[in-house]
């Protein structure tokens, strides 16, 4: 999947739900990587890119957003075709209502920018059209756990985190079935894609992943808005001026909704997506051969003899 580790001295220290995600994945990935020696194991690294999808995109699968991402994990030979994979993530969704094609949504102007980490366990099946070949498709399926904390900026430039504003009433006395959203969620994996032999050791893995998520909220915008001087008291104005930004723009209605005037489409959830390219490193094992003969690049000693 689509993300990566962070580099810099800060990726250690963090806070809420993001410390225990990444400090999970730190402890899983070191006690597999003891492992490595085994023949049937393997480790990957590699960088790509992130979309997402939801109600600041109405886009499927474009171009248009996409940040960068990196990813390391662990793999297992579990069958002569298959194996199953742990990998974490890192990576950055962002989406604005000014990239939206359909006037009513621009004019809400609305955006949101938030690092992603993700936890992936899954199962890895390839489908091998040439036994003897240097390349093979798969697909690959999952469960994961995801962390998000998407924010926003005013017009000074100042950053705001949208969970802790209540701009669609969440966790305000008035609203009490309305929680503030939790900064880890669920998602389920899917992907699809294209590995290379390059030589004993190593491959390439080229693919295009996409995650349904079970939340609403990582843009921060799914529902309805709250009364004004409910969320001015709570939160403050500048709650009121994050969760309504019609009236930034020039000619636009500068009075905030009525309570109970829709935000957001509380029907679907948000979805992400993207592009991986993986180097896989493993020892060779002809129990687990992938593909089994030739290779992209010849290693010496080609041409190989059975």
């Amino acid at each position: 999947m689509g993300g990566g580790v962070y580099l810099w001295p800060g990726w250690w220290c963090a806070a809420n739900g993001e410390w225990y995600v990444r400090r999970l994945t730190f402890v899983v990935l070191f006690i597999m990587s003891m492992q490595v020696c085994a023949q049937d194991w393997e480790m990957d690294i590699g960088a790509g890119a992130l979309n997402y999808q939801g109600e600041l995109r109405a886009q499927r699968f474009t171009s248009k957003g996409m940040r960068p991402a990196f990813s390391a994990g662990i793999g297992r030979w579990v069958g002569e075709w298959n194996s199953v994979f742990v990998h974490f993530s890192s990576g950055t969704l962002t989406g604005r209502d000014s990239d939206n094609p359909n006037y009513v949504t621009r004019r809400r102007n609305l955006d949101f920018e938030t690092l992603v980490h993700e936890f992936n366990m899954g199962f890895r099946q390839f489908l091998h059209p040439d036994p003897d070949g240097c390349w093979s498709p798969y697909v690959n399926v999952g469960m994961a756990l995801f962390w998000v904390n998407p924010y926003t900026r005013d017009q000074l430039g100042m950053k705001h985190s949208l969970y802790d504003l209540s701009l669609e009433g969440q966790g305000l006395p008035q609203f009490p079935t309305l929680k503030v959203p939790s900064p880890i969620n669920l998602s389920m994996p899917v992907g699809a894609g294209l590995a290379f032999r390059l030589t004993e050791s190593l491959r390439l893995d080229i693919e295009m992943m996409a995650r349904k998520t079970f939340t609403d909220q990582i843009d921060g915008v799914g529902g309805y808005y709250p009364p004004m001087e409910s969320l001015k008291a709570m939160r403050g104005s500048i709650a009121v001026d994050l969760s309504y930004r019609s009236d930034e723009l020039v000619g636009e209605d500068p009075v905030f909704p009525l309570e109970g005037t829709l935000r957001g489409n509380p029907k679907t959830k948000d979805w992400y997506y993207g592009l991986m390219l993986r180097f896989v490193w493993h020892r060779m094992n002809y129990r687990y051969s992938y593909p089994p003969k030739r290779k992209l690049f010849k290693p010496k000693g080609w041409p190989y003899r059975l």
